[in-house]
């Protein structure tokens, strides 16, 4: 069965509720409300300020849910010459349209409504391409070897340290803007976490062992 994964998060659970769960109970669509635990935990929060609350749905409805969002925006937002994304560039207004997984629907349309003021419409088959790239960037795995080498550097400490970071290197993930979890760390530093995780190991049972000889 599959499990709820974060979606977006809010401040608070009644800004959740009137954004998003009236609009996914009227459409038959699960969600939960959990609270964040941390700051990491808010990679897609698409907001700058403190966030409290996650908004958690199906990963199977990640696409249709955004997809919704965002042409219930467009049709419904109007240009407002006020709004501040009217101080960007059309070089930022388009990485606003890119990067739609870092902005809200809303600021989003808006967006798209400013360049179009400026003579530049999306088509929806240019949506798409774009969107396909964003996903492609997104799951790009990054490198690890600055943990690996502190990991490295931390073996001496008893290997404990070793464990956890070699562990994180190995097993972590995020979930993209559609729902879909991939490996955050590249495999090149994957295995290295796993090498450091033995090896961790490896020298806490030898610490271990001499504490016992020595008594």
């Amino acid at each position: 069965m599959p499990e709820f994964e974060n979606y977006q998060a809010f401040e608070t659970t009644e800004s959740a509720e009137a954004v998003l769960g009236t609009l996914l109970l009227e459409l038959n669509i699960p969600y939960r409300i959990s609270k964040v635990r941390s700051d990491a935990d808010v990679m897609f929060a698409k907001s700058s300020m403190p966030m409290n609350i996650w908004l958690q749905i199906y990963p199977a409805d990640f696409d249709r849910v955004t997809k919704l969002l965002e042409t219930g925006a467009y049709e419904t937002v109007k240009l407002d010459k006020h709004h501040f994304l009217n101080s960007y560039s059309e070089t930022e207004l388009r990485e606003v349209i890119y990067k739609a997984d870092e902005w809200n629907a809303t600021d989003h349309a808006m967006a798209r409504k400013i360049l179009e003021s400026l003579g530049i419409r999306y088509t929806p088959a240019e949506l798409e391409e774009i969107r396909a790239s964003r996903l492609q960037e997104l799951r790009r795995p990054r490198s690890g070897m600055g943990l690996v080498i502190s990991g490295f550097a931390v073996l001496v400490l008893g290997g404990i340290l070793s464990v956890i970071l070699g562990w994180g290197l190995y097993t972590a993930t995020r979930t993209d803007p559609i729902g879909r979890k991939f490996y955050e760390y590249d495999e090149r530093s994957r295995k290295a976490g796993y090498l450091l995780v033995v090896l961790g190991i490896a020298v806490f049972i030898y610490y271990v062992i001499r504490l016992v000889m020595s008594k």
